[in-house]
């Protein structure tokens, strides 16, 4: 009889948080609607919009879902553990278009301002080694570098062994690691494509963008360990010094 009850009272919570997530989802359409009726906006949906380009609508569009009851993702008043955030969703998705959108034409600064903005550098992270890759195709090593000139990795402290934000200090170092060696990759694709254009300036400059990972800190090390050996022989050959 206790289960049944139990049961019983699951049902009516769950009913109640699936009915309050419905009007929640009724009022964000409602007032996308009402956006488009008092504006001259094209879109009703932020996809619509998305798909044309027009971030400045989806942003506008996205103001209609309230971010205030949400923690973590999930809805917290009433508690709903299955009713996803949908203005986070939407925001991620936004700025996944945008970013690819700015790295397509080249804007790595508006590309990076809206990741940053919203709190999302890993968009931009993820979008970069693709942009990379074509700008080394297209011969456009001057963006590339300037842009991995900008990155900036998360935040690693080898001396802080603490237990923070759920992970411990080897999980961060191991996470940092694998951010760091996705960066030099980025940099060595563009040394290698240097090496065969024999463009000596531009390798110089590469080089010097290597960042340290966790395990050791003096960019020789990598230098040395480089799959590649003749890039040390032609940085030898040409008096470049790390």
């Amino acid at each position: 009889m206790k289960k049944i009850f139990l049961s019983i009272l699951t049902l009516g919570i769950l009913s109640s948080c699936s009915s309050e997530y419905e009007n929640y989802l009724e009022d964000a359409k409602n007032c996308m609607e009402e956006k488009v009726n008092q504006s001259d906006l094209k879109y009703s949906k932020i996809n619509d919009a998305l798909t044309s380009y027009d971030f400045e609508t989806a942003r506008l569009l996205l103001s209609c879902y309230r971010d205030e009851n949400y923690a973590n993702d999930r809805l917290q008043s009433p508690g709903c553990a299955v009713c996803i955030n949908p203005y986070k969703d939407n925001l991620k998705k936004i700025v996944e278009f945008e970013v690819t959108y700015y790295l397509s034409q080249d804007d790595y600064i508006k590309a990076m301002n809206s990741a940053n903005e919203s709190s999302l550098n890993s968009v931009f992270n993820d979008k970069l080694p693709g942009s990379v890759n074509n700008w080394i195709s297209q011969g456009k090593i001057e963006t590339a570098l300037k842009t991995l000139s900008l990155y900036t990795p998360s935040p690693y402290d080898p001396n802080d062994d603490s237990y923070i934000n759920g992970t411990f200090a080897g999980d961060r170092a191991t996470s940092y690691n694998k951010e760091i060696n996705t960066y030099n990759d980025m940099i060595m694709s563009v040394i290698n494509n240097c090496i065969f254009e024999k463009d000596i300036e531009n390798i110089k400059k590469a080089f010097f963008l290597i960042k340290p990972n966790s395990i050791k800190k003096d960019k020789k090390y990598i230098l040395k360990n480089s799959k590649k050996p003749e890039i040390k022989k032609i940085l030898t050959q040409n008096k470049i010094y790390l």
